[in-house]
């Protein structure tokens, strides 16, 4: 049986799902409670270190910019790297304390959490003119 031409593209887009739906079946099958052929990955902490325990985290910064997010317990201190593949350089591309960020309240936020509060309270109370049951 001869395949016409202008039926190729779809024979390959259905070659091509028919691929990304064994890859599914694959991830579904090695899950905890089914037999594994893929060995499990398991998200650690970094063992701590003489100077204090640090964290690196893989990062999608833009559509098409790559880096990491590196945070230092110790100094509580949060960077950020860009890797630029043309240079294959990991460049430094911000650097912040976070010791007091983590003490503010309430910042850069478009509701005050005490106007959310408000609103909760003002939603759990039966509407005027009826009387709860």
């Amino acid at each position: 049986m001869r395949i016409a031409s202008n039926h190729r593209p779809l024979v390959i887009v259905l070659g091509l799902n028919a691929g990304l739906l064994a890859l599914i079946l694959v991830a579904l099958v090695s899950r905890n409670s089914s037999p594994s052929f893929v060995s499990p990955a398991f998200a650690q902490m970094p063992p701590a270190t003489a100077s204090g325990a640090m964290a690196v985290m893989p990062a999608q910064l833009s559509p098409n910019t790559w880096g990491c997010y590196l945070l230092d317990s110790e100094n509580q201190t949060l960077c950020v790297y860009q890797y630029t593949p043309g240079d294959n350089l990991l460049r430094l591309a911000a650097a912040r304390n976070v010791k007091y960020d983590r003490l503010l309240g309430n910042f850069n936020t478009k509701m005050p959490p005490a106007e959310v509060k408000d609103l909760v309270e003002r939603e759990s109370q039966p509407p005027r003119g009826v009387n709860p049951k």
